[in-house]
């Protein structure tokens, strides 16, 4: 899940696995936008990620936004799906990268991220 700061009603949800030969890696995603309210930091939303042997699926209040699985997941440099490998998560207030557009004089500092919680079941 991964939210931009110049889009603050959308929600990217991507898988990002391997590295492609000349540079980047393979990645996978959809969107979502928040209709109520107009952004999602107006208020705590509960998001979600289901993992199973062969399918990923992205909820966001509990409503799937995306799915991904082997089967239907083409890695254009030809790495398996990475499904069953270990992984980690990363929360972090990104600034500027390839994603993001660098800051600059209309940039706000200091940002602020609130995390009520981060439950793991296996």
């Amino acid at each position: 899940m991964e939210l931009k700061g110049d889009q603050p009603n959308k929600v990217y949800g991507t898988a990002h696995w391997g590295a492609i030969v000349g540079g980047g890696h393979p990645n996978v995603g959809s969107t979502v936008f928040s209709e109520y309210p107009n952004t999602y930091a107006d208020e705590y939303n509960v998001f979600s990620l289901e993992w199973s042997q062969d399918t990923i699926v992205w909820l966001m209040n509990d409503e799937v936004y995306h799915t991904i699985t082997t089967e239907g997941t083409v890695d254009p440099a030809g790495y398996p799906t990475p499904f069953n490998d270990p992984f980690f998560f990363i929360m972090n207030i990104a600034v500027g990268g390839t994603f993001l557009q660098n800051p600059d004089e209309t940039t706000l500092f200091p940002q602020f991220m609130a995390v009520d919680y981060v439950r793991v079941y296996q």
